[in-house]
């Protein structure tokens, strides 16, 4: 029943999670997809790239190629997306990892030569590549107000942090770890910029997540804070070590304690 200007006012207006679930409509229209892309949030953009039925035109399925140089959940969709051109496979073929390299070379036969001149291109233009700002005032309030929302309805979980991370959502992760723990938003952030991961292990053993799915965590917040917490695999191992045989009230104590909280 919701008309292009009905969707347009929900995405100003509405959540982040209303604005994904306009992002993953059937048959969206292209001024919706053209209000989506200028939002650049990771989470709308990953919704809309795995939408196959929305009306994307070349110019903003291109515009979302370029996007997933930065948001690494839009690369999988966009790879198998219907209206992918070979140039922009091209394109995308130079920041994706080797299982998603092998896809595109066999969905559209590229030349080797010409794959190796575009990851030349690439590296060239990616040294010079500034990182993302940092966090809007608006979108952290946002972040925070959806947050308090899905706690206050009794849906917030341990789950939805993997989530956060699959979409591209670092800042809405942090939130939504310092609500689940009740750990200090700052400190937090002080902690994944740090070269001790065992801290994040902590917080997280703090909220109920296991020793497998932070391996997940720890990666995608590595991706997504430049390379950060740092310590390589000794940090690695370190942090496997913070899950130990306890609940997570004693591990919500350690990391209060191990990141000086008061």
């Amino acid at each position: 029943m919701l008309g292009e200007e009905d969707l347009l006012r929900i995405m100003v207006q509405a959540t982040l999670e209303h604005q994904v679930a306009i992002a993953r409509r059937p048959r969206l229209t292209s001024g919706v997809v053209d209000a989506i892309l200028e939002t650049s949030d990771p989470a709308v953009m990953t919704a809309l790239a795995s939408n196959d039925t929305a009306d994307i035109s070349q110019t903003a399925l291109n515009a979302m190629v370029e996007h997933a140089r930065r948001i690494i959940a839009m690369r999988s969709p966009l790879a198998r997306h219907p209206r992918l051109s070979s140039e922009m496979a091209v394109q995308l073929y130079t920041w994706v990892g080797e299982s998603l390299k092998t896809a595109i070379v066999a969905r559209f036969r590229l030349d080797p030569v010409m794959l190796e001149k575009a990851m030349a291109d690439a590296t060239r233009a990616t040294a010079g590549f500034a990182p993302l700002p940092p966090v809007e005032a608006e979108r952290n309030d946002m972040d925070r107000g959806l947050v308090e929302k899905l706690k206050s309805a009794g849906e917030l979980r341990s789950g939805y942090l993997l989530r956060a991370l699959r979409e591209g959502h670092l800042n809405l992760f942090l939130h939504t770890l310092a609500s689940l723990g009740g750990f200090e938003l700052a400190i937090l952030r002080r902690c994944i910029d740090s070269d001790q991961p065992e801290l994040l292990a902590l917080a997280c053993a703090g909220v109920g997540i296991d020793r497998v799915a932070f391996h997940t965590i720890l990666a995608l917040v590595r991706e997504w804070n430049q390379q950060k917490p740092g310590g390589g695999a000794d940090g690695l191992n370190r942090a496997m070590g913070a899950f130990g045989p306890f609940d997570p009230e004693t591990a919500r104590a350690a990391f209060n304690q191990a990141a000086n909280c008061p």
